[in-house]
């Protein structure tokens, strides 16, 4: 089969890339003390490629030998992995390969032993080989001889490996023996200093410092959202309060995910994902409630694209988010997709579970996104300002903002719970508001009871 003859050429430096210094410094150092494999992995559009190359174009200038391959789909069978892995090596000054039909009469796994002979034969440097897009190999064939090569890494071969998919291989062995350097999506992506880079290299937008800090964390740092948002932004009369509405909403974006994200993962899954969608965190057991699935936080783990997009929140991996513009294009979909009805299905599904389970704050949030407003006033007067120091003051009191006028009518007594926090915050001005507010619904309504006037005094 033809070979495009570029796979195997270590692309230039490019002058608009950011520089990955931070990440590049990280492999070089590990590279120099001889650790023998290194793994990039993440999504796409984290800048895998970007770091590898300039990383490569380092250790060549300290003087290694540098072997690159960019796999394809092609590449998905252990002779054609051969194959390439024989064509990156042959162009090599001074080495003396076996020829292809002595290679085919071994078969791949001998093949690579024969490949990695010659190239240490070649010369006495040291050799550094750079495999970029391994997520292509799924053929049982194909892993075994990228097996084979990393099991024949060391001494002066170093492997360096970019995939956006988890790459199977045996950590535990690797690591007990220090042989083993990953960069994952916490590694890859953008830090806010690299995003004030990106900002000034690809834009013309003037944002303020809490601009690019909302930027930044609506993007969590995911270099290729981070350019998308830029480049629609340029492009719209008011930029600024375009970025500040930026969401996996945006029709570019969403492409962008469904392309790069959702292409191969099950419709079943897929709506597994947009049920949990309506909540910021999720559990097994809340997953499972919501969804009906046992142990989706696992299932969810086996498809790569989707397992490198979910953080741990505790140590114990108990509690995940998902990338916060993954969560929005999940939750528009999920919108689209069902009904009202079954939209408060689902948040009154996630209150139950929460107020179950001791978490009263967002048992009242989903309460609230149900439209469940008795059921939140409950709520409010039987945990009163514990839910304050449950959470914290400030979405407390946003949650209990979210009450219409006419419930606190009903319920004047409510506005209490806002006026401690307040008090506590030494919001002055905002909780006498709030105790005039309360003394006018009082006024309209019908007479306030003593208890309620002496709390009234007490705050005052």
């Amino acid at each position: 089969m033809p070979i495009l003859s570029t796979k195997f050429f270590l692309p230039p430096l490019a002058a608009s890339a950011i520089r990955r210094d931070r990440l590049v410094n990280a492999l070089l150092a590990d590279w120099r003390n001889g650790r023998e494999i290194m793994i990039l992995q993440g999504p796409a559009g984290y800048g895998k490629t970007t770091t590898l190359i300039q990383f490569a174009h380092q250790v060549m200038g300290e003087g290694a030998t540098l072997i690159w391959a960019s796999l394809n789909a092609d590449d998905n069978r252990a002779d054609q992995f051969c194959e390439s892995l024989y064509t990156a090596c042959e162009s090599l000054k001074g080495i003396s390969l076996p020829s292809r039909s002595q290679l085919e009469s071994i078969g791949p796994m001998q093949s690579v032993d024969e490949i990695l002979s010659a190239l240490l034969a070649a010369n006495e440097q040291v050799i550094c080989i750079c495999l970029d897009d391994l997520h292509v190999l799924s053929n049982e064939g194909a892993l075994k001889v990228l097996d084979r090569l990393i099991q024949s890494a060391g001494g002066r071969i170093t492997l360096c490996l970019g995939s956006r998919e988890c790459l199977p291989v045996n950590r535990g062995r690797l690591k007990t023996y220090n042989k083993l350097f990953e960069l994952g999506v916490n590694d890859l992506r953008f830090d806010l200093d690299e995003s004030k880079v990106l900002l000034g290299k690809l834009s013309t937008l003037s944002l303020s410092e809490p601009e690019i800090q909302q930027l930044y964390s609506k993007t969590d740092g995911w270099p290729a959202l981070l350019v998308l948002a830029l480049l629609e932004a340029d492009k719209k009369l008011d930029p600024t309060a375009w970025v500040m509405k930026f969401s996996g909403r945006q029709e570019d974006i969403a492409n962008f995910l469904t392309e790069e994200v959702f292409e191969d993962i099950p419709d079943g899954i897929v709506e597994c994902l947009l049920k949990i969608s309506v909540v910021d965190r999720f559990s097994a057991p809340l997953c499972q409630s919501l969804t009906g699935v046992e142990q989706l936080p696992e299932k969810l783990a086996s498809y790569s694209s989707i397992n490198l997009l979910m953080q741990r929140l505790d140590e114990q991996g108990r509690w995940l988010k998902i990338h916060p513009i993954l969560r929005d294009f999940l939750r528009q979909k999920m919108e689209a997709r069902y009904s009202v009805e079954q939209q408060r299905e689902l948040y009154h599904c996630a209150s139950l579970w929460c107020e179950e389970n001791g978490l009263t704050y967002m048992a009242v949030k989903f309460a609230l996104d149900a439209g469940e407003q008795d059921r939140a006033v409950i709520m409010f007067r039987e945990y009163g300002i514990g839910l304050a120091v449950e959470n914290h003051f400030p979405s407390f009191l946003r949650l209990i903002g979210r009450l219409p006028a006419d419930v606190l009518i009903e319920n004047p007594e409510l506005l209490f719970e806002q006026a401690w926090p307040l008090m506590v915050m030494y919001e002055t001005y905002r909780c006498n508001q709030v105790l005039d507010e309360l003394q006018s619904l009082y006024s309209k309504s019908r007479p306030m009871p003593d208890g309620v006037q002496a709390e009234l005094t007490a705050v005052k």
